[in-house]
């Protein structure tokens, strides 16, 4: 299992991405850090979810699972676009931003930067190659 956590301030949205795991995994991570294994039984492989946090304070914190596949998750772009437009959506709504035709601009731009964000973040770095010394 990978982890990953991403801090945005516009929004003040913390996102934990768990990958590359299985459900067990997924499960038992979340029950030792006391969230809600709940969440993911029903929702198969992957899942976005909203934790408020223990002192009850508006602040929010995300999570995306995403199961391990055959593919590699990297390879499944339709799993994590359909994953950050949740993100994007819960947490506009928490933000009292209503999606409508006057607000798509905003959800379509917040959208790229997390998909910017995610990919970038996750894709391996090729190294560069270091030129022989002649001597």
């Amino acid at each position: 299992m990978k982890i990953k956590i991403f801090y945005e301030p516009i929004y003040n949205t913390h996102l934990l991405l768990l990958y590359e795991c299985n459900y067990i995994e997924a499960e038992h991570y979340f029950s030792k850090n006391k969230i809600r294994t709940d969440l993911i039984k029903c929702s198969g492989q992957t899942g976005t979810y909203r934790v408020e946090k223990p002192d009850g304070s508006s602040q929010k914190r995300y999570y995306i699972y995403i199961e391990k596949t055959d593919k590699g998750w990297i390879e499944d772009i339709s799993t994590i676009l359909h994953e950050i437009s949740h993100l994007v959506f819960m947490s506009l709504f928490d933000c009292g931003i209503e999606i409508n035709p006057k607000t798509d601009e905003t959800f379509s731009y917040y959208f790229e930067w997390w998909f910017k964000t995610l990919i970038n973040s996750l894709t391996p770095k090729k190294r560069a190659k270091r030129k022989k010394r002649r001597n």
